[in-house]
């Protein structure tokens, strides 16, 4: 069986977003930039919900390509598209860039998938989905940015 790793910005004080679902604080110093990247560049899977999956694939699709990528951010899109991916939501109908889409019991799938391979999640509402009930054992890596 693998290792289910949660990762996610946080502020000290426990936020995410700011009123109004506000991410901007999080943008990440270069170093916090290149941590996150090489761990999509060894994430075996990654897990989304609807809104981080709405966020990522809005931007990281394309931000390769964009006028003045700079070469990390061209890395982590590179990394981005290729990596695997699973959106888990019953909102959602259609998803691209190497990702499959699951719509129902988001505690059975994980289950199942971590029997498969090395997983990433990133999204707070699968870890709120696997916490109301016994749930596969997840891990996570402190980051401090300074």
């Amino acid at each position: 069986m693998r290792k289910l790793t949660f990762g996610m910005n946080l502020s000290l004080d426990g936020y995410i977003a700011a009123p109004g679902d506000d991410i901007g604080w999080s943008v990440p110093s270069d170093e916090l930039f290149q941590w996150w990247s090489d761990r999509v560049g060894a994430t075996g899977l990654a897990l989304y919900g609807r809104k981080l999956w709405e966020t990522m694939s809005s931007h990281w699709p394309t931000a390769d390509q964009q006028p003045g990528a700079t070469p990390a951010e061209i890395e982590f899109a590179r990394r981005w598209r290729e990596m695997p991916k699973v959106v888990f939501s019953s909102t959602t109908s259609t998803v691209d860039w190497n990702t499959r889409l699951v719509t129902g019991d988001a505690v059975t799938e994980i289950t199942r998938l971590k029997a498969e391979r090395s997983l990433l999640t990133r999204e707070t509402a699968m870890l709120r989905a696997t916490t109301s009930r016994p749930a596969p054992d997840f891990s996570y890596e402190p980051y401090s940015q300074n």
